[in-house]
């Protein structure tokens, strides 16, 4: 049997843990567009002939009149979701603590020595949450930078065709940036639930760890999470070709949209037993303060 199977087989193991992986993003999904989808109902601009379609018509004029008639309530739905994604994020880090030590307490344990290591490294896993979302932000910042600055220097020396090569440069590099920062926190998760590591010593040796095994840590990471943008697209163009209408497509792509995600809930707990296999080497900090760990 392949690694990937032994891994996707794993998994399957702890129907638990994919089932709450489903409910957290379908909750999450509810929560940040309920109370837009209220907002935009059938008292403001679903009450036209063509639906919310007529806010993208050119000019834009509808949604900047809509925007600003309802200028407080959006600063207010701003700030509430503001809230509710700090909260989600909460929760992410607790459950993906949940589910990586889950996924690294051997078979046979009791479920109360789960909880326990859960409940005892949910503060460290929140800590690189923070870190992972910071670095994000901090490269955002580092690329609107440099994309700012390519008219005045790009431009005069190459021309537009350069100026949109730099550009498009610079989106790759942003995109490999954010990938690589996904895959350090994900693996600095591991290393800390598994080694019972702080975080900024989870950090370091994930960092370690990338820089050791950097083609099969981004290889694994890329053949699980690939799948997260390409069934989407895969789904949407199949339901198309096939020529359902009315309801029935509507149900079609509810029951196809829902298993793809609940398929890719799979993947991503796939993705998190691949991480907990890279790290596994590493050794815990009290094997490193013992007198054999010095030897």
């Amino acid at each position: 049997m392949t690694p990937s199977l032994c891994l996707l087989r794993q998994v399957l193991r702890h129907p638990a843990l994919i089932l709450g992986v489903y409910i957290l993003r379908l909750l999450a999904a509810i929560g940040l567009t309920w109370n837009w989808a209220k907002m935009l109902g059938t008292d403001s601009v679903m009450a036209y002939p063509q639906k919310d379609s007529e806010l993208f018509a050119p000019g834009a004029a509808l949604l900047l009149r809509t925007i600003a008639e309802q200028e407080q309530a959006i600063s207010r739905r701003l700030g509430c979701d503001l809230l509710l994604v700090i909260g989600l994020a909460v929760a992410g880090s607790a459950f993906s603590t949940v589910a990586l030590c889950a996924l690294t307490e051997r078979q046979g344990s009791s479920e109360p020595i789960q909880i326990r290591n859960s409940l005892r490294m949910m503060p460290t896993t929140l800590a690189i949450s923070v870190v992972y979302w910071l670095s994000l932000t901090a490269v955002f910042f580092f690329a609107k930078t440099l994309y700012l600055l390519i008219p005045a220097t790009v431009y005069p020396m190459l021309g537009e065709r350069g100026s949109d090569i730099a550009i498009v440069l610079l989106a790759i590099v942003v995109l490999v940036a954010t990938f690589i920062a996904f895959v350090a926190s994900d693996l600095a998760r591991a290393i800390a639930v598994q080694s019972n590591r702080g975080t900024l010593d989870a950090i370091a040796h994930s960092i370690n760890c990338l820089k050791g095994r950097l083609g099969k840590c981004l290889m694994g990471a890329a053949f699980w999470t690939a799948p997260a943008v390409v069934a989407p697209a895969i789904v949407e163009y199949t339901l198309a070709s096939i020529g359902l209408h009315g309801a029935t497509r509507t149900m079609a792509l509810l029951l196809a949209h829902q298993l793809t995600i609940l398929a890719l809930c799979v993947f991503h707990l796939c993705w998190w037993s691949n991480a907990i296999e890279l790290v596994r080497g590493i050794p815990t900090q009290m094997q490193e303060l013992s007198p054999a760990g010095n030897d």
